[in-house]
């Protein structure tokens, strides 16, 4: 039996066909899903895993490469936390902050690198799935701002095996800086190649969710 292709998530209803507005706003509030897995939404179109007409594929072209003009601007963090704070956020998928220092830098669609302090790991990646809102799930310290998130992969990578590869760690032996406070790296992002090396380290241990 032929296999059934998920109906990419822009498309709506008749009214957002026709309403350039509406269309846009389906589209953005989308780009997360398309993000994730964007072979199931266009690849089947532009490598004929299914007869489609041109114009359509053209479609799907055109939305590929808008996908990824828009991901050149999102970015990667890393954040180091406590175990306890961990365990609240691989079960409930979501991250909590003291401060607003956080969420005025990470938005929606960024990826997040948990740095797990005191045990030399990091231990799995997510991307931010919603805006920052009150909290509502019950946390050790009072936070004031929290935000989804879509697992993208759970596993450990230790800090030793990926010390030597990270472009962010200028000198080794001052890493623990590096990975001091919340927002690590002094509260910058980190590049594609610092993110897909850690990344590819938890691939070892972890599940993979998203492609």
């Amino acid at each position: 039996m032929r296999a059934r292709l998920k109906r990419p998530p822009w498309k709506g209803s008749l009214r957002s066909l026709v309403d350039p507005v509406a269309t846009c706003l389906t589209i953005a509030n989308s780009l997360v899903a398309i993000h994730s897995q964007p072979s199931i939404y266009y690849e089947p179109f532009m490598y004929g895993a299914t007869p489609v007409i041109g114009w359509h594929r053209l479609g799907c072209l055109i939305m590929l490469k808008v996908h990824a003009f828009i991901c050149k601007w999102l970015k990667n963090w890393i954040v180091s936390v406590s175990a306890g704070i961990w365990s609240i956020v691989e079960k409930q998928k979501a991250y909590a902050i003291r401060t607003k220092t956080e969420s005025s830098k990470i938005g929606v669609g960024d990826k997040i690198i948990f740095y797990v302090k005191g045990t030399r790991q990091f231990c799995g990646a997510f991307r931010i799935g919603s805006k920052w809102h009150e909290p509502n799930k019950t946390w050790p310290h009072c936070m004031v701002d929290e935000v989804d998130l879509i697992e993208v992969r759970v596993g450990t990578a230790s800090l030793r095996s990926v010390v030597g590869y990270l472009r962010f760690v200028k000198k080794r032996g001052l890493v623990g800086l590096h990975l001091y406070g919340g927002l690590a790296n002094y509260g910058r992002a980190i590049t594609d190649y610092d993110y897909d090396v850690i990344i590819s380290h938890m691939q070892q241990t972890g599940r993979l969710t998203e492609i």
